[in-house]
C-alpha cells in the first residue's frame, strides 16, 4: 500500500495542480469580474435612476441626481478641480512573467468647485471619485508632470530607475463636467456631495457618455466573467473526479 502511494504520488500532485491552476485560480478571477459586474451594473441602474437636472431644480436632501455645467471658481488654496496621475513601470519579465506594463503608483486629488448651468450655480464637494469615469487622459508635459508630482506629494526619487509611462487628468476652471451626487445644506449654502455607499461621479464626459460607458464596462465584466468561470469550473470537476478516482483505486 505504502509502495502504491508513493508511485501514485507524482500523479496526485499532479492532478491537485491541475485542479488548482486550472480550476480553483480562473473561478477567483471570475469571483473578482462578477463582483465588478455587478457592481457597475448596479451604477448603470442608479444612473437611470438619477436623470441630468438643472442645477435650480436641486433642493437640500432630495435624491441622488445628475448635473451638468461650466467649473467658474476654486477655492483660493486650489490648482485644479481634480487631478490624477496614474504611472505604470516596464517589467521585463521573467520565467514566469511576460514582459509588460505594471502599475506602479496611481494617486488622485480633487477640491471643492463652483459648478454652473444655464439655470444656477452650486459648489461641488468632489469626495470618493469613480476613477473609471473621469472621461479621457493624456500624456502629460514635463511642466505637467513636475506639478502633479508636487500636488499629489510623491517622492520624485521613486522615478530615478526604471521605465515609466504616464497618464494625466485634469479638471479645471472652463470645463464641462458631469456631476452625480445629492445636494445638501451646509453652512446656509447648497452644496453637491457624494451620496452614502456610492462612488462620486465627477467626469469630462457627457451624461450619455458616462451611461455608455457603464453600461461597456459592466458587459465587458460579465464577459469575462464567463470565460474564465465556466472554463474553470469544469476543470475544477474534472479535477475533483480524477482525484477521487485515483485515491479511491489507491484505497482499494
Amino acid at each position: 500500500m505504502q509502495n502504491e502511494i508513493m508511485n501514485s504520488l507524482p500523479r496526485l500532485l499532479g492532478l491537485l495542480g491541475l485542479t488548482f491552476f486550472c480550476g480553483v485560480l480562473p473561478l477567483l478571477f471570475a469571483a473578482v469580474t462578477f463582483y465588478t459586474a455587478r457592481k457597475r451594473g448596479s451604477l448603470n441602474n442608479t444612473l437611470k435612476k438619477s436623470p441630468l437636472v438643472p442645477i435650480a431644480s436641486l433642493k437640500p436632501d432630495s435624491s441622488l441626481a445628475c448635473i451638468s455645467g461650466q467649473i467658474k471658481r476654486l477655492t483660493p488654496s486650489a490648482n485644479h478641480a481634480l487631478l490624477r496621475l496614474k504611472v505604470e513601470t516596464w517589467d521585463s519579465g521573467g520565467e514566469d512573467d511576460r514582459p509588460g506594463w505594471r502599475p506602479f503608483t496611481d494617486k488622485i486629488a480633487a477640491s471643492p468647485f463652483l459648478l454652473k448651468d444655464s439655470s444656477g450655480e452650486v459648489w461641488v464637494n468632489p469626495q470618493q471619485i469613480d476613477k473609471n469615469l473621469l472621461g479621457n487622459g493624456s500624456e502629460p508635459t514635463q511642466d505637467q508632470l513636475n506639478e502633479a508630482i508636487e500636488i499629489l506629494g510623491i517622492d520624485p526619487a521613486i522615478f530615478q530607475n526604471g521605465k515609466f509611462r504616464y497618464m494625466l487628468w485634469e479638471l479645471n476652471p472652463g470645463q464641462t463636467v458631469t456631476v452625480m451626487g445629492i445636494p445638501q445644506q451646509h453652512e446656509g449654502a447648497l452644496w453637491f456631495s457624494k451620496a452614502e455607499d456610492q462612488l462620486m461621479v465627477v467626469s469630462s464626459l457627457s451624461y450619455p457618455q458616462i451611461t455608455a460607458e457603464v453600461s461597456q464596462q459592466s458587459s465587458k465584466a460579465g464577459v469575462f466573467t464567463m470565460i474564465l468561470g465556466i472554463p474553470g469550473l469544469l476543470f475544477l470537476i474534472i479535477g475533483c473526479v480524477m482525484l477521487t478516482t485515483t485515491l479511491v483505486k489507491l484505497l482499494l
